[in-house]
């Protein structure tokens, strides 16, 4: 066990290597995010989302709203679907797109 966990973290370095020396590293546009005025803090976009890419943000107010950090959010869309008053959006696509594409894939 403890060669392959060797060869894991040495192949994990090299990755992170692999990035770093990158000059630019590019962020997918399908991301989603958070209209702040539709937010009612309910945070159920952050309990489904499977890669963590939703963060409580604290206003000038005191009240708490959804944040998307847009360099972890891999645009899947299980935040926008949990989100009860359509504050999430997955930019690069509308709402009657999306439903397009699921009609055409049940079809």
């Amino acid at each position: 066990e403890i060669p392959a966990s060797v060869a894991q973290g040495i192949a994990a370095a090299a990755k992170a290597l692999g990035l770093l020396a990158k000059d630019e590293l590019e962020a997918s546009p399908l991301v989603a995010s958070v209209e702040i005025k539709r937010c009612v803090g309910c945070f159920k976009c952050e309990a489904v989302c499977p890669f963590s890419a939703i963060q409580r943000q604290e206003l000038r107010d005191g009240i708490m709203v959804s944040n998307v950090i847009s360099t972890v959010c891999k645009g899947c869309g299980l935040c926008g679907v949990a989100c009860p008053t359509g504050a999430i959006k997955i930019n690069g696509f509308t709402d009657e797109q999306i439903l397009a594409e699921m009609e055409a894939l049940l079809l």
